[in-house]
């Protein structure tokens, strides 16, 4: 019941598979999220930096730049400047979701991802679907996170992440992002999802900075 979501708005947090909430709830209720540790799976271990992170966000602080934990820092890919709707997730949730109402509206939105366990050739597949749908023209900005057991076999021929990445972005018209510290990895920055925010990136570096809170 979209509807009663709307005038109800709450702040679900997760991440992977969680995506499709967060998209759905989005496009149809106009909730913002938090991609994050999740309580089954994070909780029991989290370090103390992401724990800050995470409830600072959560409490309703806008950070400019966004920190993660350790310092960790992002590094340029396309150098630009661009500000947008922050919407993203899981790369492979996302694509099944083309098609469907619950895809979000990425029109001038910076878009982050993260997958696990996808070959290249998945990942390549995937980043075409989105090309070819129009999708990766719409954007202002990219930032990609954890792309965890990704790798390409080492027995046989086959696409690396890098070159996937020169493929689909090396001539972007928007500022591209790596190494954002979020994804199926045991320490993790908590994104927010559906403000405004902006990516900065040059030759030397690259931030992302909320311009908005995420609790409503």
């Amino acid at each position: 019941d979209y509807d009663t979501a709307q005038s109800n708005p709450k702040l679900i947090v997760g991440y992977s598979d969680i995506t499709a909430l967060h998209c759905a709830l989005y496009q149809r209720a106009g909730w913002t999220a938090l991609h994050g540790p999740m309580v089954a799976v994070d909780w029991p271990e989290i370090g103390t930096e992401t724990e800050e992170i995470f409830w600072s966000v959560a409490s309703g602080n806008i950070l400019a730049p966004l920190p993660s934990p350790g310092g960790h820092q992002l590094v340029s890919f396309r150098s630009g400047q661009a500000e947008g709707p922050l919407i993203g997730g899981n790369l492979s949730t996302l694509v099944r979701l083309l098609g469907t109402p619950y895809f979000p509206d990425l029109n001038g939105a910076i878009l982050f991802l993260e997958d696990v366990g996808e070959a290249p050739y998945r990942l390549d597949a995937m980043f075409a679907q989105l090309h070819l749908a129009g999708v990766l023209d719409k954007l202002s900005g990219l930032v990609l996170g954890a792309f965890t057991e990704c790798e390409p076999p080492p027995d046989r021929p086959s696409l690396t992440f890098n070159r996937i990445l020169d493929d689909y972005f090396g001539d972007a018209q928007y500022p591209v992002a790596t190494d954002l510290l979020y994804g199926h990895i045991p320490v993790k920055s908590a994104i927010p999802f559906g403000i405004r925010a902006k990516l900065e990136t040059n030759e030397n570096q690259a931030t992302l900075s909320m311009l908005e809170s995420v609790v409503t």
